[in-house]
């Protein structure tokens, strides 16, 4: 039975059913950010906890704070070597405009973990909605963008306190926008397919949806433990994104633009975690 969960969950690495689209890609940014967090862990009962965790993270070469977030959530071990876990996150989050815009995040998390000797090896799959209040141009993002996530992640006990550990993760869009377009001499622009300028937009105006990775993540990493109550996690990680950018009117019928925008963000960062 376990091999057999193992092997379902590590299928799902294999989702990104890379349906790009042919949007340009535009410069590659950089950025240098910063975390820190506190969390804090309470055992209800064997194999049962609640958890609650503050982040603030910074950008822009830490020269500004770009998400503010609260999380609450439980988690069950369902087997000796299989987790669940689900939680929710209050945020607000820097936009393109430069100011804090409100997000709600709702996780879905499967862990998988195996021991051998000093080794713990880990796969997780997490489930993620992101919803957005607001008003918004639906045509140019999604309202409730739903993501999986997988990670891979191998630990080493070096002392009784001190485990290193590094981890490699990608992040699928289930439900990312897409759009075709065709140039339109008449119109002075491009149209998409099926739709004119006063028409509706044909089959993206009925709601078809991308799927693709748009982030590939590794970090390494220490755990430290202060006490049996008081931990400490260090690590610097990576993140390569690649994320579309549609500019399309309101009405979904005009395309003025389909590009990526692709970023490599290092962030260090620094954890806390009291457990009880």
């Amino acid at each position: 039975m376990k091999k057999t969960v193992l092997i379902l969950i590590l299928t799902t690495l294999c989702l990104p059913a890379l349906l790009h689209g042919q949007g340009t890609d535009n410069a590659l940014e950089n950025d240098f950010r910063g975390r820190v967090s506190v969390e804090i862990d309470k055992k209800v009962s064997k194999g049962f906890h609640v958890f609650a965790e503050g982040q603030v993270r910074a950008i822009d070469n830490f020269s500004t704070v770009g998400r503010y977030q609260a999380t609450a959530g439980l988690s069950y071990k369902l087997r000796p070597w299989l987790k669940g876990a689900l939680s929710y996150v209050f945020m607000e989050k820097l936009n393109s405009d430069n100011e804090l815009s409100l997000r709600h995040r709702v996780s879905l998390d499967l862990t998988a973990s195996h021991r051998q000797g000093p080794w713990r090896f880990s796969l997780k799959e997490r489930l993620q909605l992101n919803h957005r209040p607001g008003t918004m141009n639906e045509y140019q993002g999604v309202r409730n963008a739903l993501y999986l996530k997988s990670r891979v992640k191998a630990a080493y006990k070096l002392t009784g306190d001190v485990s290193p550990y590094a981890f490699v993760e990608i992040k699928n869009t289930l439900n990312a926008p897409t759009i075709t377009a065709d140039y339109d001499e008449t119109a002075g622009g491009y149209l998409t397919s099926g739709g004119s300028e006063t028409g509706e937009a044909g089959w993206f105006m009925d709601g078809y949806r991308d799927v693709y990775i748009c982030r590939y993540r590794g970090a390494v990493g220490l755990e430290y433990a202060l006490s049996r109550q008081h931990a400490l996690d260090f690590f610097l990680m990576a993140d390569y994104c690649r994320d579309k950018n549609i500019d399309a009117n309101k009405s979904g019928t005009r395309l003025k633009s389909f590009t990526y925008d692709r970023a490599l963000h290092i962030t260090a960062g620094v954890g806390y975690t009291y457990s009880f």
